[in-house]
């Protein structure tokens, strides 16, 4: 209790003590504010990366491909479908090549054919989709509709088949290739909605010599979609998987009916364990999951705040520091009293626990300060922002990159007690060694010269 009792004295006497006590509530506010807003960031990434990827791909190693690739590949995981107990809710055909995009744009930038037009190209992927068993594998109607303008979305009819609905065949595109391409709306409709598709597939000249003969057909831009990913987005174009054979195969009765299936589990959190499972069961099928297809991204992001955090927390150590700082001088500072107080009995223990009690409140004091002022901030951090960009003319979140109003956050609260936990034990560690400074001094050493 005397112990206690002189380490709150101290604490309400050294005033420049709560100058260490600001600091380490500065940093863990800090701390959890960047933290949250960076696991925010990851998130919505992800979810972009989810919208527009499959769970799963799956292909067959049997090389060349059957006619039937599809139906095999079903064949070999009907025992792994959810109506049976299995882990695959939904499968889709898909069918993929390289192409390349052509529109011919006028001087005005309209669709034309005069002697002053221009032709605008662009090397992509040209994927075949069946869009009713594909729209039940992969989200189309949230990345047909969400963060679209009204004049981009689908031209069809709810509920019907975009690539049926015009007689040359319908392809969906996304808004940032659109408008590079010159596809940019009208008064509702498309200026310039049709442009030609050209594959080119390996043939075999009468010298025997292997060349590729290029086959083309033009689409009508049925609608766009947008799934936050550029690097995805402007290298993609979707079209009937008919479409797709037809272009690409011609009237061959051999060619393939698709080039893989694409799955969504039935639990979407743990795709690496059910991929590794199904391909330890089916060692004929190439199983990748969408993590895999996005492994150098997801790394980057875990890096990324990974990095972050440890370099915000050299912010606490700073604040540590300036703690153990004051307390060094509040030890030289009394060092009299320290004195007088051995003299009368009290312990080396005693004189560790003063110091150590002292700085462990001061800590204890920053931490809570900091934890309250970082989840007040996460939670109005809209409101935040919004005073910021009218008031100030402050905008710390640019739309135009990201596409999203707001800036995204996740409070953890398992990440905040971690910080919390962290930057206390920091200020304990402080506050111990101060403490053991301050208890090697003897009673004769610190009377000598009072």
């Amino acid at each position: 209790m005397v112990t206690l009792r002189i380490a709150l004295r101290y604490l309400r006497r050294r005033r420049m003590a709560h100058l260490a006590t600001l600091a380490m509530a500065v940093s863990v506010m800090a701390m959890i504010v960047v933290s949250a807003v960076m696991a925010g960031f990851q998130e919505r990434i992800r979810r972009h990366i989810r919208s527009a990827e499959p769970d799963l791909t799956i292909r067959l190693k049997e090389r060349p491909l059957p006619p039937r690739t599809f139906e095999a590949i079903s064949g070999e995981l009907e025992g792994e479908m959810a109506a049976v107990g299995g882990p695959i809710a939904f499968m889709a055909p898909r069918s993929d090549a390289t192409a390349m995009l052509a529109n011919r744009l006028d001087e005005e930038g309209g669709h034309g054919l005069g002697g002053g037009s221009r032709v605008l190209t662009q090397t992509l992927k040209l994927v075949g989709i069946d869009w009713e068993r594909d729209r039940r594998v992969i989200e189309w109607d949230r990345i047909l509709s969400e963060n679209v303008p009204l004049r981009l979305r689908l031209r069809v009819p709810a509920g019907e088949d975009p690539f049926l609905w015009f007689p040359q065949g319908g392809m969906l595109v996304s808004v940032g290739l659109a408008r590079l391409m010159g596809f940019e709306p009208g008064d509702g409709e498309f200026s310039a909605s049709d442009a030609s598709v050209v594959l080119g597939a390996f043939a075999t000249d009468s010298g025997g010599r292997t060349v590729i003969e290029p086959s083309n057909k033009v689409f009508t831009v049925a609608g766009c979609f947008d799934s936050g990913r550029d690097d995805h987005d402007l290298n993609v174009v979707y079209v009937g998987l008919d479409a797709f054979r037809e272009l690409r195969y011609g009237d061959a009765l051999d060619a393939p009916d698709a080039t893989s299936a694409v799955a969504r589990l039935v639990e979407r959190e743990n795709v690496q364990e059910t991929a590794a499972a199904l391909a330890s069961r089916h060692p004929g099928l190439l199983i990748e999951t969408w993590e895999d297809r996005n492994q150098a991204l997801l790394t980057a992001l875990r890096v990324e705040r990974t990095v972050t955090t440890a370099i915000l927390f050299f912010i606490v150590i700073l604040a540590c520091l300036l703690l153990l700082g004051i307390l060094h001088m509040i030890v030289i500072d009394k060092r009299r009293d320290l004195g007088i107080l051995r003299s009368m009995g009290l312990s080396r223990q005693g004189t560790i626990g003063v110091f150590l009690l002292y700085g462990s409140l001061l800590g204890l004091l920053g931490v809570l300060m900091g934890t309250a002022a970082g989840v007040a901030v996460i939670l109005n951090l809209p409101a935040i922002e919004s005073w910021l960009a009218s008031d100030l003319g402050i905008r710390i979140f640019a739309e135009q990159a990201y596409r999203h109003q707001g800036i995204p956050a996740i409070l953890d609260a398992r990440e905040v007690f971690a910080i919390g936990l962290a930057s206390l034990l920091a200020a304990v560690a402080a506050a111990g060694v101060s403490a053991w400074r301050a208890a090697q001094a003897t009673p004769v050493e610190s009377l000598r010269y009072e």
